[in-house]
This record gives C-alpha cells, structure tokens and sequence, in this order.
C-alpha cells in the first residue's frame, strides 16, 4: 500500500489509529530514528533514507523535534536548561571563556553545570 503526506512548517498535525497500526513506526521515520525499508522519504526536501549517519544526525538536528511521552529529561538540569540541550548539540561544544544565550540558561553556564541539589 502506498501513501503520499506532508506536513507543513508550523503545521501541528495529529496521528490517530489503533494499536498496532504503525503510529510509533510512522513516527520513528519521520523522526529520522529509523530507515525505510522500501520508498523515500523526504525531509525539509532532503531524500533521508539514503544519507550518512552523520548527515542524518544534522538533519535530525536542524529538521526534527520530539516531544516524547516519557519526558526523557536530564535531572541536573531544570525543564527549560533540558529544551536548550539540543542547541547546544547544534552549533558544537560551547567556548567556555565567552557565554552565548544559547550556552547559559537561568544564570548558569549548561556545559558545567552542576548536578541539582
């Protein structure tokens, strides 16, 4: 069975079916965690299903972003400090003699930060 989508910047769209449908697999491949086995895929107009590991993790980087149901949150850090963690991931290892918004958060540098008591 062959499906064509898309979905559109800024587009919230909603993925509804039963149990074992294929929701969590969909998902994945939008995701970029998983490979197709069979047709293309394509992100942002990139074919994905093809590319390197490590042109897929910036594609997943720039392209992608989850909300798991299992939060998956780092403890040492507060919610916003674990949202800003894949800026971070993005633009490299942060020069840690001159801070950027992207590298401290709520006062604190997050590339040292400090386990939360």
């Amino acid at each position: 069975m062959a499906s064509t989508f898309s979905i559109q910047r800024g587009e919230f769209t909603a993925l509804i079916g039963p149990s074992g449908s294929g929701k969590s697999t969909l998902l994945n491949l939008i995701g970029l965690l998983d490979r197709p086995t069979s047709g293309r895929l394509f992100i942002t107009g990139v074919e994905a299903a093809n590319l390197e590991d490590a042109a897929l993790t910036r594609l997943r980087a720039t392209a992608v972003g989850f909300v798991f149901q299992f939060h998956n949150l780092l403890p040492a850090f507060t919610a916003q400090e674990n949202v800003m963690l894949p800026l971070l991931a993005a633009r490299g290892r942060p020069d840690v003699n001159r801070p950027t918004a992207s590298s401290t958060c709520c006062g604190r540098s997050i590339a040292t930060a400090a386990p939360a008591s």
